[in-house]
């Protein structure tokens, strides 16, 4: 929304969620960090930047971004569209296979879910439904 409202697209960093955020246990990945930034706030990733590690320490304390406020919607392919078409970029956690399932010992270990990505769009070509991603790894 902030890209949408003020013409300028920010960069943010997923290292400092990273390395930041006590709550980086594997599950409700996505809720935790939107909850981080709703509390903490987040740097640009030219601050703070990405390297594929995690650090011992938080490097600082608060960031520059916040939201207001974050909520999870319905799965469903037209639900999340409409949401895409009506408020902007929607965050989603990829799993690979299977049913994502984790058990209350799972959720200890860092080794539990995937990867998260923005969608950013949709639409159809050649009669396929497709979505635009972003995803947090390069430059683009």
């Amino acid at each position: 929304m902030f890209a949408i409202q003020k013409k300028k697209s920010v960069v943010l960093s997923e290292q400092q969620l990273v390395d930041c955020d006590s709550n980086n246990e594997g599950c409700n990945i996505l809720s935790n960090k939107f909850r981080y930034v709703k509390d903490e706030g987040v740097v640009s990733q030219a601050e703070y930047p990405y390297v594929a590690e995690e650090h011992d320490q938080c490097l600082l304390s608060e960031g520059s971004y916040k939201i207001n406020d974050f909520k999870e919607i319905d799965g469903d392919e037209e639900v999340m569209a409409d949401f895409v078409f009506t408020n902007g970029p929607l965050s989603l956690f990829l799993y690979k296979s299977g049913v994502f399932d984790p058990s209350a010992e799972d959720c200890q270990q860092h080794s539990v879910g995937s990867h998260a990505v923005a969608i950013v769009g949709y639409g159809t070509l050649d009669g396929k439904k497709y979505w635009l991603i972003k995803n947090s790894w390069g430059n683009k």
